[in-house]
């Protein structure tokens, strides 16, 4: 196992619990290519080689950098050389609940990309081919109410095991861990507001209308304040519901930029960052049982920002 750079930043360290580099790659250089390598081969499915020959890293070295990530991660990658810089591209990506959501940020962070549409589907395409009634979705809509009723740090896998009713076993069979189970019901969150938000493109409505009916779809169903807590509770930057939550608050953002460009908002970019604020702070006061408050916050941001 290569020894930490000391070069580098505390929070661009070497994910050690990871990724091993071969004896030949010891370099502190090495360490941070790896790195930058499996984060974009993670976040993004592909990664480039720009800027690593100023570290002294060789296109070639790059590129065997490259496999040696992917046959960690237990991916596939194709490597390139374009004219620029080396290039690797994972074969199956998106192919994770986490990854899906993740493109469907990127792709609507896009600006030559066409509207946002309900393109997530409900913790992805493998809960779709679920019976409704099966053990799985009650482990789900179970763990979502637990969820909304006590808060996300509260509900343990015992309280949900007893909740559905069922073992620990099965809950495991199904998810592999509590944090995929998280990662699922928070993905249906995500999709609900996708699919609300969609709902609102496809009536006739002018674009300040449009942008006042998705900001209170966004902030009213309840427990929608659990994306954003989970951002605020878990850290890690692959825990999977920070993921999810991170690539709604993306896909939030770049939905609110595109409204407030409909309706001609002077500066949507700034907009949409006091809008995502206002919505953060609406969600803590619905928490708290001031619907009042909440809704007066929401519009005067509306009025603010048209």
């Amino acid at each position: 196992m290569t020894k930490r750079a000391a070069s580098l930043p505390r929070d661009v360290a070497l994910p050690h619990k990871y990724l091993t580099l071969p004896p030949r790659f010891s370099l502190p250089e090495h360490e941070a290519v790896a790195f930058a390598i499996w984060l974009d081969l993670q976040r993004r499915g592909e990664a480039l080689g720009v800027g690593a020959d100023a570290l002294g890293v060789s296109a070639a070295d790059w590129r065997e950098l490259a496999r040696v990530v992917a046959h960690q991660l237990d991916r596939r990658v194709t490597v390139t050389v374009p004219p620029t810089a080396p290039a690797a591209a994972l074969w199956d990506w998106p192919s994770t609940p986490r990854e899906r959501l993740l493109k469907h940020a990127i792709d609507s962070t896009n600006e030559e990309a066409t509207k946002p549409l309900a393109i997530v589907r409900r913790a992805a395409d493998r809960l779709s081919k679920d019976d409704p009634r099966s053990t799985r979705n009650a482990f789900i809509e179970t763990a979502d109410r637990l969820y909304v009723e006590h808060g996300i740090n509260a509900v343990g896998v015992s309280l949900i095991v007893e909740s559905v009713p069922s073992v620990r076993a099965t809950l495991y069979k199904h998810f592999g861990s509590v944090q995929n189970l998280m990662a699922d019901v928070l993905a249906g969150r995500h999709q609900l507001a996708v699919d609300l938000v969609a709902e609102v493109d496809g009536r006739e409505l002018s674009g300040g209308e449009a942008l006042a009916q998705a900001v209170r779809h966004l902030s009213h169903p309840p427990g929608a304040d659990l994306l954003l807590h989970a951002v605020q509770l878990f850290r890690e930057d692959d825990h999977p519901g920070r993921v999810i939550a991170l690539a709604h608050r993306d896909w939030r953002l770049s939905t609110l930029r595109r409204l407030l460009d409909e309706a001609q908002a002077v500066d949507p970019v700034a907009a949409a960052a006091e809008l995502a604020a206002a919505l953060d702070g609406a969600s803590v006061m619905l928490q708290a049982g001031d619907t009042a408050r909440a809704e007066r916050a929401l519009s005067r941001a509306l009025d603010a920002v048209l």
